[in-house]
């Protein structure tokens, strides 16, 4: 390499490096502003001001350049798009339980929709676009089905549900979701399986289950697996010995601490009900 060259080389090397050195600082003051903005959106969102949240989520997407976009700030974008949604959602919601216009509600659930889907499409790995969309097409099927009875439903949840399950396998708010759009459609084995899931990865929350609207006292073989067992068991007739009474199999049942779904004592009332 000539001297010549060799000066050209030192003499512009501190310029590329200052140069470098901006663009990396410019880029992290722009998303250092964009999560500003973003962060005063969630704010807004604890204080249910969903109109300033939408405006300061819309500063933190616009300040966002779509080359960084599609590429550094990729996660920045996913989580604005989650916001968006949630905004949407929240809103058609509330607008539902006011009686609103079907067609202004189906707008924001739309709305809502296709922001988790671009979420989705930035993130196919993360479970929260799932079952947001989950939960969108579930009272998209619902309004739908008010509103047009006689034709063929345009949605449907099932597969969202499951695809969040499959992304989020102990998440029990997506369990719990999924058994409520199960129960609105009327499929009681798909049921008796995400209860039995349930029960499996938060044995303790089965108490809370008897106030669902999907509950039944069929239900109760798949939250309560070894106590039925222990119940069959203690009312199978002995060799010579009478039947015991449900009375008698209740106080077994609480001599080895044996609880009801609501947490209490065991009566022959509730026994009886196991077993009908």
């Amino acid at each position: 390499m000539g001297k010549s060259r060799q000066k050209t080389i030192i003499k512009i090397f501190p310029v590329c490096l200052l140069l470098l050195l901006t663009i990396v600082l410019l880029i992290n003051l722009i998303l250092l502003w964009s999560r500003f903005c973003y962060q005063t959106g969630i704010d807004h969102m604890k204080r249910k001001d969903h109109d300033l949240a939408l405006t300061s989520f819309q500063q933190a997407r616009n300040s966002i350049p779509d080359m960084l976009a599609r590429s550094l700030a990729g996660q920045d974008i996913f989580r604005i798009h989650i916001q968006f949604g949630n905004i949407f959602f929240e809103q058609a919601l509330e607008l539902w339980k006011n009686k609103g216009s079907p067609d202004a509600i189906l707008n924001l659930y739309e709305q809502a929709r296709k922001n988790f889907e671009k979420a989705r499409e930035i993130d196919p790995n993360t479970y929260i676009p799932a079952y947001r969309l989950a939960r969108i097409h579930t009272a998209l099927e619902v309004i739908h089905t008010a509103l047009f009875p006689d034709k063929a439903n345009l949605y449907n949840a099932e597969l969202l549900y499951q695809e969040a399950i499959r992304l989020r396998p102990n998440g029990i708010s997506v369990h719990s979701s999924y058994a409520r759009y199960l129960h609105y459609k009327k499929d009681f084995l798909g049921l008796k399986e995400i209860v039995r899931n349930m029960a499996r990865i938060y044995p303790a929350g089965y108490h809370n289950l008897k106030r669902e609207p999907y509950f039944s006292p069929a239900l109760i073989p798949e939250l309560m697996p070894e106590v039925v067992r222990e119940i069959k068991r203690l009312r199978r007739k002995r060799k010579g010995m009478p039947k015991r009474t449900y009375k008698k199999v209740a106080e077994e049942l609480n001599r080895q601490d044996f609880k009801t779904l609501s947490g209490k004592k065991w009566t022959g009332q509730a026994v009886q009900d196991v077993l009908r």
